[in-house]
């Protein structure tokens, strides 16, 4: 009889032939770009879910960074860091910290039959929050919430993750928030890994694989209309199927562009704690953002005299503030976020024009 994690495995490494196939055949990907970038795709997440899941453990949690600069997933975001960690939903954690320098600071639970495909259970933010004088707060995930004060989340049977966000108005200056996450009981050492064990593990991770490359890369349209126009805005439901938070309102598009051509992204943003434009990949992965100008938030931003605003989306410079560099790609994914807004925002005008080829 075959072992449970030589199964596992070989599971993982079919599914990992697969996604790359799916690249070639079923993804539409429209050039040298998109392959190699796709190719990047599918090792970034197994490194990720790798980190998250291999070599994490829901009885023993910690947590794990989920995108960098250089290694991303999912819609990641240059303003934010997102932590990970896996939960067993018949267990009580304790997590402690200091908000720090965060402009935003919240703490999502995740849940359903596996990380294949999952719904928000809960979300509490820092403005929900109890912290003391120095930022210190102390919050605690528990089966059995009832007659408990303060910072409390109940868990789900069926709960099996929590994503830590933490928003900046300028991160390459603020300190991050600090966060330690332990069970409520405590427990004996772990056991040495064992056929079941590791095979639960790759489990986990293969799930974790099979949600994300279910959604991505993004197939590009064949219909010319379909690019430069983002879609009205609107707020994530609970059951997206992906990582998502309430707390944020979301508009998107693809554009495409000729060397000759801008578009020109026109609107008017409400009351929030914090909105943003990044163009991305078909993988929902930033462009490079260490060394491209491929995303602005509402501190960047130049306004007009009466608080709207307009972006231009092009190849090179066009000599106008509110510049969202191309990076090199003809084609890509616009993707704007709000979070905590007073109002639902407006529709985003759209124009592309002719600029001067630089």
């Amino acid at each position: 009889m075959s072992r449970a994690d030589t199964q596992a495995f070989n599971e993982l490494i079919a599914l990992l032939q697969t996604a790359g196939q799916q690249l070639l055949n079923e993804r539409n990907q429209r050039d040298d770009i998109d392959l190699a970038e796709g190719y990047r795709h599918i090792l970034d997440l197994t490194a990720i879910g790798i980190d998250l899941y291999l070599d994490n453990d829901p009885e023993r949690p910690r947590f794990s960074r989920i995108v960098y600069p250089w290694r991303k997933m999912g819609g990641d975001n240059a303003h934010a860091l997102y932590d990970f960690a896996p939960l067993c939903g018949d267990r009580d954690y304790r997590i402690t910290g200091n908000k720090a320098d965060t402009c935003y600071l919240a703490f999502t639970t995740y849940g359903g039959a596996s990380a294949e495909k999952v719904d928000i259970h809960v979300n509490l933010n820092h403005s929900q929050m109890v912290f003391d004088e120095d930022g210190d707060f102390e919050l605690l995930l528990t089966t059995q919430p009832e007659g408990k004060t303060g910072n409390v989340i109940a868990l789900k049977p069926d709960t099996h993750s929590l994503i830590v966000r933490q928003y900046f108005h300028a991160i390459e200056y603020e300190t991050e928030a600090l966060l330690l996450i332990e069970p409520v009981a405590g427990l004996s050492p772990p056991a040495p890994e064992s056929a079941a064990s590791m095979a639960r593990r790759i489990q986990s991770l293969v799930s974790f694989l099979k949600g994300w490359f279910a959604m991505s890369p993004i197939p590009w349209p064949d219909d010319i209309a379909a690019y430069n126009q983002p879609c009205p805005p609107f707020q994530a439901s609970a059951s997206t199927g992906h990582w998502s938070t309430p707390d944020n309102i979301h508009s998107f598009g693809f554009f495409k562009l000729k060397p000759d051509e801008a578009l020109i992204l026109r609107g008017t943003s409400p009351d929030c704690l914090y909105w943003s434009c990044h163009l991305w990949n078909s993988c929902m992965q930033t462009f490079d953002f260490r060394y491209f100008q491929c995303a602005l938030s509402d501190q960047d931003v130049e306004l007009n005299d009466d608080g709207s605003w307009e972006l231009i989306i092009a190849h090179s410079d066009p000599g106008k503030p509110n510049w969202l560099e191309t990076a090199g790609h003809e084609h890509g994914f616009i993707y704007f976020r709000w979070l905590q807004v007073a109002a639902m925002p407006g529709a985003i005008e759209a124009e592309v024009v002719k600029v001067p080829v630089r």
